[in-house]
């Protein structure tokens, strides 16, 4: 299986689930996109789009998925590139997983992206991925507090390239209307959140769960970064939702 991170994210968000889902029988595989942390990625802004991606990323199930096709699990917009890298493989990929995304960017990231697009013109686009990450999830009076990233996301975040973080500030929210295209017939789907999210409301992942005819599921007690918030319990949705297609 493969785990694909989401925009401000690194493989290393990863690591509390990569044990559970090794001690549940599975090789894991989780990596940094291209000018994400410790991946090297080429010049410009126009290298990183979800396209660019979605293509490193076929690449990558082409080599794991031999000789078993491969179980996709993508975190926000991570769960974007997966889609779209599972249009380009489809006889690779067995599951699709979605963790706190629907089928396009929110309002409130929409807003979030355009304004660090506009604002990186004028600030290094570091400081202004920084000052996204701080209100990426932010606590909702309605439901709760939730957590964000941990203080290890602010910490690698110099590592990554300016121009990545520009470019996909840029172009994810223009992606947005070719969301639905990236829906698989055929490729069994989940959609996993948690219940304190709030960059998505309960009643956008309903929605996205129905386009996809896929079951969803949402862990008390946490945020957007579900898999951090709660390790085990996202761990076991995934294994109960692979091993019951498996009968």
């Amino acid at each position: 299986m493969i785990l694909v991170s989401g925009y401000l994210g690194w493989k290393e968000d990863f690591l509390p689930v990569l044990p559970l889902l090794a001690e549940g029988g599975y090789h894991a595989y989780a990596y940094d996109h291209r000018g994400q942390h410790e991946s090297p990625g080429p010049a410009g802004p126009e290298a990183y789009t979800l396209d660019t991606l979605a293509a490193d990323l076929a690449q990558i199930v082409q080599q794991v998925s031999c000789p078993q096709s491969v179980h996709l699990v993508g975190l926000c917009m991570g769960a974007s590139v997966a889609r779209l890298a599972a249009a380009r493989s489809v006889e690779k990929v067995r599951t699709l997983t979605l963790v706190a995304a629907t089928l396009g960017t929110s309002l409130t990231q929409r807003l979030q992206l355009r304004a660090a697009a506009t604002a990186s013109r004028f600030v290094e686009p570091k400081s202004v991925a920084r000052a996204v990450l701080a209100h990426w999830d932010r606590p909702s009076p309605r439901r709760g507090a939730a957590a964000g990233p941990d203080q290890g996301t602010q910490a690698r975040l110099p590592g990554t390239s300016a121009d990545h973080l520009l470019g996909l500030a840029r172009s994810w929210p223009r992606a947005e209307h070719r969301q639905h295209k990236a829906v698989l017939p055929g490729v069994p789907a989940l959609l996993i959140h948690g219940a304190k999210d709030s960059l998505y409301s309960a009643d956008q992942y309903v929605r996205a769960a129905e386009v996809l005819e896929a079951p969803i599921v949402a862990l008390p007690r946490a945020g957007h970064c579900v898999h951090l918030h709660q390790p085990r319990a996202f761990t076991q949705t995934l294994l109960n939702f692979w091993r019951g297609l498996d009968g």
